[in-house]
């Protein structure tokens, strides 16, 4: 097991129901999918709003980057966390 240390950076209403902007975290999750597990796990009330029903998988209208990079671009999910990375969580915007 490898501990990393992260920085996680939620916007919008994620950042209300956590009561953070940004967090500072020692995590042994290795990809996104074991991230937004362990992140729901501690905040409890984002589960109807990050998950989907397919489990441990985001919401359609939650946009998740690693380092800039949209993980719909990398390997969604299944995206590999190091230590230092910089994830951020928003809801994406639509409009007309």
């Amino acid at each position: 097991m490898t501990i990393r240390e992260i920085s996680v950076k939620f916007f919008g209403v994620i950042s209300s129901e956590t009561g953070h902007k940004e967090i500072k975290s020692c995590t042994d999750a290795k990809n996104i999918r074991e991230l937004v597990v362990e992140i729901c796990d501690k905040y409890s009330s984002l589960k109807k709003k990050l998950l989907s029903s397919e489990p441990s998988a985001l919401n359609k209208h939650i946009r998740c980057y690693v380092n800039g990079m949209d993980i719909r671009l990398i390997r969604e999910y299944e995206t590999r966390l190091m230590e230092g990375d910089k994830i951020l969580f928003l809801v994406s915007f639509a409009g007309g």
